[in-house]
């Protein structure tokens, strides 16, 4: 899909947010290897893949997998599947990856500091982790509240030649 011309990426950040197209966190995935960890809801491996990437996924859920390898296919790209729980990165070589995305699946991991440390461990020195999540305080605003979409980055001693982005609305 993605061998010769441009793609247009179109990963999902969450409802009422802007996409790739604008934000533009993840860059060029051409010939990049990219992790989705935790499937979306629109599979950004997919996309990664379409793009170029050498996307892998990883999710808990059998049937989760099952539908992006199928999904995989129908669209023609190359998605490697891991079913396991989001800190197990232990398939993943370390420093071998440009960029880890999270979207909308971090807040239900039980061990957070080991996912961290495992993400820190397969990025390569200067790979980015982008994590797009709802800011606890939405929750008072209801469901059908608009959110508003802000984008900062940091990067801390600990991972001091990576880049860490994150969506909060």
């Amino acid at each position: 899909m993605a061998s010769g011309h441009t793609v247009r990426m179109s990963i999902w950040y969450g409802t009422h947010v802007a996409d790739e197209s604008e934000l533009r966190l993840c860059g060029d995935l051409a010939g990049k290897r990219a992790i989705e960890l935790g499937v979306a809801p629109r599979p950004n491996s997919l996309h990664m893949a379409a793009a170029g990437a050498k996307a892998i996924a990883i999710d808990p859920d059998s049937q989760v997998i099952s539908s992006l390898r199928a999904a995989a296919e129908r669209n023609d790209v190359r998605v490697e599947c891991h079913q396991t729980d989001l800190a197990d990165l232990g398939a993943v070589t370390s420093g071998s990856c440009d960029l880890v995305l999270a979207s909308h699946s971090l807040s239900g991991v039980d061990d957070l500091p080991r996912l961290l440390r495992q993400v820190h461990r397969v990025l390569k020195e200067g790979g980015a982790f982008i994590v797009a999540m709802n800011h606890p305080v939405a929750a008072m605003f209801g469901s059908d509240h608009v959110a508003q979409f802000r984008s900062e980055e940091h990067t801390s001693e600990l991972q001091s030649q990576s880049t860490i982005s994150y969506a909060v609305f």
